[in-house]
């Protein structure tokens, strides 16, 4: 089953890349030249106030489909002219496309007048149905005044009533197919929103209304669907069609976000939906400038989206290792390629048709501009949700075997957390004997026996290494969480007791200020006795022989804090400071602190539980006086 999923995602972006090509290859052929034979030249009055007198002696230049022409400054005239030796005979009719002209004044020699000229005006609503010219004489011209806000392309077929039926027939299946693919794509939409509300589903709504609305406009039917007057259509165009451009970039843009998450590359696109976004407010102002800046813009920048598309892929290679990823790394590269359908370029292929034998030449373009915005749309929906159902597989299985891994680590710990408990069970029954022993030996011995010294350092030898052992134990426990944090009101009478029963060295000496002892704070007691004791520890184990340390407490209130200070300094030998950016690290211990025996733990702890009481030790050293302090709130 894998291996026919894969040969279908190979075949539809095949498909889809066969579809681009083909499209690309209709909008290339050759201009469509009448078969009645007549030419069509075009000029654009500036001034919208020559009349035909004036217009004929102008210069006319030849018209060129794939050229915009001059709407927005001015009328536009177009003269159909017939052979000087041949006269153009029969009824014929004259279809315009896009409709989106305003005003047609079609002007023709007057058969009664020698000179003159009859001259009929059509509004937008009756430019639906084809103008009627009749024949035109050898070497006479008819001349027709084009009115429109925007510039466009234009094409025309003159042709017979019975060709040009033809011709509005093909482009009514046309519509009807188009619609038809549009209103499936919207309703999918409306389904992915209503079963999982994304941006994706609402973007690929907001694109089938748009295309909608741009094809309503440009094929003349927005009055006959809409009940709207159709000369409103040159004003709704531009901004359907800006914002389709807009809605389809931002789509590739997020499921290229999505593809190669926190993409820097990625993120400058971001900016160029921006800037369509702004030239969409443009077509408010300026419908035609801003137009023609959209189509510049897009023309060059998709080549920039490539560019920038195959830098973040190779810089980003490890987010394209499942195949849906690759799969929408190559189906983003294609859609660059794939024209919208947006443009008055899709009529070429109806008036064009016109002059072939061959009707399924016809049928294959209509086929292929319906079915590409399927393709379009169902390949986006389609590469969006596999990305993240594999993904989310990925994830699951990462997830199970980092659970896999919890437990061996859990399993682990619990090994370890055992070992230590009988390590340091085991410890202590000897070093409570050997103390016991040495106590004995101790008392038994004269104040002037040599032996005395040796045996004193033995019993602070085996102190040291039992307060070790001790430190050990707090920080296992501490880490296993069996020292739950336990907030209550306390006295600093009750936590000077306990101080004082851990260490009753007459070196530390306690300055009290803006307190009592039956000054009450919030505090959980056990936490801030290890953190004071390790910091009493610390600065008498480590200060200069016989010097005294300072225990200070102080209440500061201000209008903006109530807190006790707490505070431990000691002095130390010249460079015998600990280096602040490290001093709370575990395992750390100065050079000059290496002397002393220790596991350089108790300060890393001493960190750890003020963190948890909510607040922070600082280190400050001033003249070989290093002090630690910290404040709880009141």
């Amino acid at each position: 089953m894998k291996q026919i999923g894969k040969t279908l995602q190979h075949l539809a972006i095949a498909f889809a890349w066969l579809l681009a090509v083909s499209v690309n290859a209709l909008a290339a052929v050759e201009p469509h030249a009448s078969s009645t034979g007549l030419s069509q030249t075009v000029m654009t009055d500036e001034s919208l106030q020559k009349g035909i007198e004036e217009v004929q002696a102008l210069e006319f230049t030849q018209m060129d489909e794939l050229q915009k022409q001059q709407f927005s400054k001015g009328a536009v005239w177009l003269r159909l002219r017939a052979d000087d030796q041949v006269a153009v005979s029969g009824n014929l009719y004259l279809k315009i496309l896009p409709a989106l002209l305003t005003e047609v004044t079609v002007y023709k020699p007057s058969l009664l007048h020698a000179g003159g000229w009859e001259h009929k005006k059509y509004a937008s609503n009756e430019l639906n149905a084809p103008i009627q010219i009749g024949s035109v004489e050898p070497s006479s011209s008819i001349y027709l005044r084009l009115v429109s806000p925007i510039d466009f392309r234009l094409f025309t077929a003159i042709e017979d009533k019975e060709n040009i039926d033809l011709l509005q027939r093909r482009i009514d299946v046309f519509v009807v197919m188009v619609f038809t693919v549009f209103a499936m794509v919207a309703l999918t939409s409306v389904i992915r929103l209503v079963v999982q509300f994304n941006a994706l589903s609402v973007g690929l709504l907001l694109i089938s209304i748009s295309l909608s609305i741009s094809f309503i406009c440009s094929t003349g039917m927005l009055n006959f669907l809409t009940g709207l007057d159709q000369n409103l259509s040159p004003l709704i165009l531009p901004k359907s069609m800006v914002a389709t451009i807009v809605f389809f970039m931002a789509i590739w843009v997020l499921i290229a976000s999505r593809l190669f998450q926190n993409g820097r590359f990625i993120k400058y696109l971001w900016a160029w939906v921006g800037l369509l976004g702004v030239l969409f407010l443009g077509t408010f102002l300026d419908a035609t400038l801003s137009m023609n800046l959209v189509e510049e813009t897009r023309k060059y920048g998709k080549w920039v989206c490539c560019v920038l598309l195959l830098a973040q892929g190779f810089q980003s290679r490890h987010l394209l290792k499942l195949t849906s990823e690759k799969i929408a790394f190559v189906t983003l590269l294609l859609f660059l390629q794939v024209p919208l359908p947006v443009s008055s370029l899709f009529f070429k292929p109806f008036v064009t048709s016109l002059s072939l034998v061959e009707a399924p030449y016809f049928l294959e373009s209509v086929f292929f501009k319906s079915l590409i915005p399927v393709v379009l749309f169902v390949l986006l929906a389609w590469t969006d949700d596999r990305l993240k159902h594999d993904r989310i597989s990925s994830l699951t299985g990462q997830l199970k075997i980092a659970s896999e891994n919890l437990e061996q680590e859990s399993a682990r710990l619990e090994q370890q957390k055992k070992f230590t408990a009988m390590l340091t069970h085991e410890l202590k029954n000897p070093l409570m004997a050997s103390q016991m022993a040495l106590s004995s030996i101790q008392t038994r011995l004269g104040v002037d026996d040599p032996s005395l010294p040796r045996v004193n350092s033995i019993s602070h030898s085996l102190q040291e290494i039992d307060a070790i052992i001790e430190r050990c134990a707090e920080i296992d426990k501490y880490e296993q969480g069996y020292f739950p944090l336990a907030m209550g009101r306390h006295s600093l009478g009750d936590l000077f007791s306990l101080i004082k029963a851990s260490y009753p060295s007459e070196r530390v000496y306690t300055i009290v200020r803006g307190a009592n002892d039956d000054f009450e704070f919030r505090t959980d007691l056990y936490y801030l006795r290890i953190v004071l004791n390790n910091l009493l520890s610390n600065a008498l184990k480590y200060s200069v022989a016989d010097s005294l340390v300072e225990f200070k407490v102080e209440h500061l209130k201000t209008d903006v804090a109530n807190e006790l200070v707490f505070s431990v300094a000691n002095e130390v030998v010249p460079d015998g400071a600990p280096d602040p950016g490290a001093v709370f690290m575990r395992y750390y211990r100065s050079e000059t602190a290496k002397q002393q025996s220790g596991a350089g733990l108790g300060l890393w702890l001493a960190q750890s539980m003020t963190h948890a009481l909510g607040s922070r030790i600082q280190l400050t050293i001033e003249e070989d006086v290093v002090r630690f302090h910290f404040s709880v709130p009141v």
